[in-house]
């Protein structure tokens, strides 16, 4: 009797250690409210030639009017290819959804982008305007590509 109790121990102890597998089911197809997706590189083949920039946008950052402007957005981004890969997240907030009102001097490099993925929230809480501009900028030698990149807007409450 002592060995079988003993034996149950040790399968317990065993079970306890091995991984454990997370099935979800229904909340593939839950979406906050409060937030919004934007899916910028979708992973296949996406490629930025050395020493250039890849610029997005504009998005709107009010769902629609009298409502409050996105308090921040999460960027995601999956490993990058490529030699030796790295490049810079920027953000430019714009009064106008006119590409020719883009100010050079006034991109808000926020993050570096590496081969092993990064992510990271950026806030807007003290910044006001109705359009952003989104900019992927290779600064090395070498091209780089893209793994998954994507954006979640969080609007205010």
């Amino acid at each position: 009797m002592k060995k079988i109790f003993i034996l149950f121990i040790l399968s317990i102890a065993f079970i306890s250690n091995a991984d454990t597998t997370i099935v979800n089911t229904s909340g593939l197809t839950i979406t906050p409210s409060n937030v919004v997706a934007l899916e910028l590189f979708d992973g296949v083949t996406d490629t930025i030639a050395d020493s250039t920039k890849v610029t997005f946008g504009p998005y709107r950052l009010v769902a629609d009017r009298n409502q409050k402007m996105y308090d921040g957005f999460q960027f995601f981004s999956a490993a990058m290819g490529g030699t030796t890969p790295t490049a810079a997240l920027a953000y430019q907030l714009s009064f106008s959804s006119d590409t020719g009102d883009i100010i050079a001097n006034n991109w808000v490099t926020s993050d570096t982008l590496g081969a092993t993925g990064t992510t990271a929230y950026i806030s807007l809480d003290s910044m006001a305007a109705p359009y952003i501009y989104i900019r992927i900028h290779n600064y090395n030698a070498t091209a780089d590509v893209m793994g998954y990149f994507g954006l979640e807007f969080k609007k205010a409450d």
